[in-house]
């Protein structure tokens, strides 16, 4: 596997700063990393169903808006180990980036969504899955 450095080992080192900068923002254009409000929607259950599904033979969540009926489907790809870089939890786990840093400037997290506990704070040098949303 080859890395965003282009070197073959898994960089865990801390990142700096608090927010996504558009040069690093791996979304195509008119696209970018979902905010903590948004991903906190996915885990309201009072305005979701969450459901474990097969869909075209690939296994993962999917989210039912309880008052449109619009669908969102989260393939269950996993995540990496933060020291090794290896996939964990692959067909079991699923987690998705906000572009939301954690409150604590100090602290090497921000926020993402996961199936088990909604939002919660992980180590940013972790690798968590990737949903791009259209800019409005």
């Amino acid at each position: 596997m080859i890395n965003s450095n282009g070197g073959t080992t898994w960089d865990n080192t801390i990142p700096t700063g608090t927010e996504w900068y558009r040069a690093n923002n791996p979304c195509p254009p008119g696209w970018r990393v979902p905010n903590f409000n948004e991903i906190q929607k996915l885990a309201d259950t009072t305005r979701v169903i969450r459901e474990w599904i097969t869909q075209n033979e690939i296994f993962g969540l999917q989210i039912t808006d309880r008052a449109t009926s619009v669908k969102l489907f989260l393939p269950a790809v996993g995540a990496l180990n933060q020291h090794t870089g290896n996939i964990f939890g692959r067909n079991e786990n699923m987690q998705i980036w906000s572009s939301t840093a954690f409150e604590n400037e100090s602290e090497d997290r921000a926020y993402a969504f996961t199936y088990l506990s909604g939002v919660v704070n992980v180590l940013r040098r972790t690798g968590r899955n990737i949903r791009c949303v259209v800019i409005n």
